[in-house]
């Protein structure tokens, strides 16, 4: 068949080097799977979660024949699955080799009137999804609930330990929705001093206090866009109250003033603890976390998705690579066993620090468990005095062998533990 002649657009088209790269999409293929321009010459597993149909991408490249009618699912770098029928042609153009995708048929959100609007202008200087790095199913859920919260206006409730990203998922929401090109303001609650809450999210009139001036809050300045309240659970439990009344009314009052101002706002806020604990430690109104929970996406932490580490620690040495002008090759067997088998309190950020460390001591070379053992054993040694972790890990044992004392029956083991039945079905769910 003539192939360079199908590179119109009645079909998707997609091209990949021998390196496993993105090297072509027409502009079908482009608006189908959300492609962006920084994804091209990127390795497949930067754009795709999950590719089923790889080894026969290499089965074809290598042996040269086509493989005609292959059914085969991807999951994009939104989350979103896409189940495809594709004919796959390995041809040579010159001295190179390359492989091209003809794809036949799919089936997935896009068909089901999915806006992508890739054209739409964007800041720039905020995350994307395809920012967000993951190979995992857990976390690979969380984007495809992130971008499908992006295209509508409820509030939103993220949980995530510090450090598993949750502002960049927030960043991806804001991108994608049609506020993008509205304010985006993140605001980390803990930062704020306590007397200073009410005054920073709602702004002042003058003289309200002593010295005070005319001021708009974060609400006001990001009018028409989103407001994002990190560690929510560290405000105060008296101006909860006065922000589950702006939420209900997109109202504000400015401190010392009498006049009632509109807003239009998103808001998205983010608790580090989890929900059940936040609720039974009164760390949030239970009518203020309902009110936000509309749309609730939880955040793995990394030692809960570790099938991600081999991926990130690529991708942070090529970004410090970049940064640093160095030429850090990868890491090795060993130090990846390690890399592997450590629980990481701090998630990606502590990964991604752990690895910038070592480039200010090497420049070439693979990473080795010496260039890293120090700070991991530091770590680990922190680790054993954490009172949370160490009390979730007595509670994970205690509950694992009331189950096998009781044959993995659910309500026989809730009685050994005298716990309600539901307490014990949620945390096992946690587990």
């Amino acid at each position: 068949m003539d192939i360079w002649g199908m590179f119109h657009e009645e079909r998707s088209i997609y091209v990949y080097n021998t390196k496993m790269q993105l090297i072509f999409a027409n502009d079908l293929g482009v608006k189908s799977r959300g492609l962006k321009d920084g994804m091209f010459n990127k390795d497949l597993f930067v754009i795709y979660g999950e590719v089923s149909a790889l080894w026969e991408i290499l089965k074809s490249m290598n042996t040269k024949k086509s493989i005609e009618g292959k059914m085969y699912s991807i999951v994009d770098h939104r989350g979103i699955t896409h189940e495809v029928k594709s004919d796959f042609h390995g041809v040579y153009y010159g001295n190179n080799r390359f492989i091209i995708e003809i794809q036949l048929e799919e089936k997935n959100d896009f068909e089901n009137g999915l806006n992508l609007n890739i054209n739409k202008i964007r800041r720039k200087e905020l995350y994307d999804f395809e920012d967000i790095i993951t190979a995992n199913k857990l976390m690979l859920k969380a984007k495809k609930k992130a971008y499908e919260a992006s295209k509508r206006e409820s509030d939103v409730l993220i949980y995530g330990e510090t450090g598993t990203g949750k502002e960049l998922i927030v960043q991806a929401i804001h991108r994608n929705s049609k506020r993008s090109s509205e304010p985006f303001i993140a605001q980390n609650c803990a930062a704020i001093p306590k007397g200073l809450f009410e005054s920073t999210l709602f702004g002042t009139e003058k003289g309200s206090y002593t010295d005070s001036e005319k001021r708009k809050g974060i609400f006001e300045l990001a009018n028409g866009g989103t407001v994002y309240l990190d560690e929510l659970n560290s405000m105060p439990m008296e101006l909860q109250g006065k922000l589950l009344r702006v939420l209900q009314e997109r109202k504000l009052r400015r401190v010392g003033g009498i006049k009632e101002i509109n807003i239009d706002v998103r808001i998205i806020a983010s608790i580090n603890e989890d929900f059940e604990s936040v609720l039974k430690n009164k760390k949030i109104r239970s009518d203020l976390f309902f009110r936000l929970n509309i749309i609730s996406i939880e955040l793995p932490a990394l030692r809960e998705k570790k099938d991600d580490i081999p991926i990130l620690t690529r991708v942070f040495i090529d970004e410090f690579n970049k940064k640093f002008g160095t030429k850090i090759l990868g890491v090795s067997q060993e130090c990846m066993k390690h890399l592997l088998s450590y629980e990481w309190p701090g998630n990606v950020r502590e990964l991604s620090n752990l690895i910038e460390g070592v480039f200010n001591n090497k420049s070439c070379g693979m990473i080795e468990y010496e260039d890293i053992k120090d700070k991991v054993r530091i770590n680990n040694l922190l680790g054993q005095y954490d009172f949370k972790k160490r009390v979730q890990k007595f509670e994970k044992n205690l509950i694992e062998e009331a189950l096998v004392l009781n044959n993995n029956n659910v309500s026989k083991a809730a009685k050994m533990l005298n716990i309600p039945r539901q307490t014990l079905q949620s945390k096992m769910k946690k587990m």
